[in-house]
């Protein structure tokens, strides 16, 4: 029998059965079939229907999308270990042992778009607001070694390096003045480390900054003598 697994990043929360013949109905509210109890998704978010041995995965007009292997869907037909997105839980759909793979059935193009990194990150981003109650999330930087505190992210580029004009200050062979910078970009939550120069060239989980890398939440950073951690905070 089809099953839908739900997961909330890399934690199982539960498994749906899906029986042919049913619909279903995936949602914020108590009475939905598969209910997902997050502010990012809608009441009646979205809704699965067995039509023949195929399952027909339908948007409701929610507020923040549905998203099927990084696609925004209006209607899909459902495959083998596709990943469902609604808000930052995900469903992965798995047919039952010894079922045949789903034969593909074919849908109006017009009703499936595929997305770029940006529109996808928006998306994201209206989902973690929604969380929030619409609150604003921002980068912060959290000193473990070579200082104390923590700056928070915003506009201003944060300067690392050897030099006094630095924002942090960081000791060491081969450091440069200006090792690195840390800035937001112009999306929500889009932090980035840049490597501006010196010999000895910061590190982020232990791999060289060669360029810019995009920060993400428990991110420890390395600069000469200063150890930092990247947190994500409302």
């Amino acid at each position: 029998m089809p099953t839908l697994t739900l997961k909330f990043k890399d934690n199982i929360i539960q498994e749906y059965q899906i029986n042919k013949g049913s619909m279903q109905i995936i949602g914020r509210a108590k009475d939905a079939d598969i209910h997902i109890d997050n502010l990012a998704v809608s009441g009646r978010h979205a809704k699965i229907d067995s039509v023949g041995d195929n399952f027909l995965l339908t948007d409701l007009k929610s507020k923040n999308g549905t998203l099927v292997n990084d696609s925004v869907i209006a209607s899909y037909y459902l495959q083998q270990n596709d990943t469902i997105a609604i808000g930052k839980h995900t469903l992965v759909f798995s047919l039952g042992a010894g079922e045949a793979v789903l034969e593909h059935a074919a849908i109006d193009e017009d009703k499936t778009l595929v997305i770029d990194v940006d529109m996808r990150q928006n998306m994201m981003d209206r989902a973690a607001a929604a969380e929030t109650g619409g609150q604003q999330a921002h980068g912060v930087i959290s000193l473990l070694e070579g200082g104390t505190g923590e700056i928070k992210i915003s506009e201003k580029v944060i300067k690392i390096g050897k030099g006094s004009f630095c924002d942090i200050v960081a000791k060491g062979f081969f450091i440069g003045k200006l090792s690195a910078t840390i800035s937001s970009s112009s999306r929500p939550n889009g932090c980035y480390m840049n490597y501006v120069g010196g010999f000895a060239r910061p590190k982020v989980n232990g791999n060289s900054v060669r360029g810019a890398v995009q920060l993400k939440e428990f991110d420890i950073i390395q600069v000469g003598s200063v150890k930092m951690q990247f947190d994500i905070k409302t």
